[in-house]
């Protein structure tokens, strides 16, 4: 089983981008086989959001992924700020550009993946990414997710 994990961040003001990590094997000895960052060049936002799905649609176009796994942000109905907003936008993105080359597309929260890897909370799949890929270990609990069949 081949699984793709994908966070999206907001490393700078207003500008997207997204960790990619790719696993294979079984939840109980996963593979690191990749990772990959999504990022943009473009100064306005439609053109960053294009350009993420478009590399994520090249990156998929390769890896033969049985399942993407998209970790989505908590989702906080106060916020007023851009960031949470654009966030959300990138993952849409992404969420269409994976399914564009993946019949098998999850998105949910780190709660929710972490009862389908059959973890307690998010701090152990949290944990369980970071010592699979400890500089992208939301993107990797989100792969590790993926390959629960």
């Amino acid at each position: 089983m081949r699984s793709v994990g994908i966070e999206v961040t907001i490393p700078s003001k207003e500008r997207p981008a997204a960790s990619v990590v790719v696993l294979e094997g079984t939840p109980s000895n996963p593979v690191l086989v990749d990772e990959i960052p999504l990022t943009s060049s473009a100064d306005v936002l439609p053109t960053m959001l294009l350009d993420l799905a478009n590399g994520l649609e090249s990156a998929l176009s390769g890896l033969n992924a049985d399942r993407v796994v998209i970790r989505q942000a908590g989702f906080s109905r106060a916020s007023n700020f851009k960031g949470p907003k654009i966030r959300r936008m990138a993952e849409g993105a992404l969420v269409v550009a994976a399914r564009r080359k993946c019949t098998d597309v999850i998105v949910d929260e780190a709660k929710d993946l972490a009862g389908r890897a059959g973890l307690p909370n998010q701090a152990a799949l949290d944990a369980a990414g970071a010592a699979i890929c400890p500089g992208q270990q939301n993107s990797a609990a989100a792969a590790l997710a993926g390959l629960v069949p």
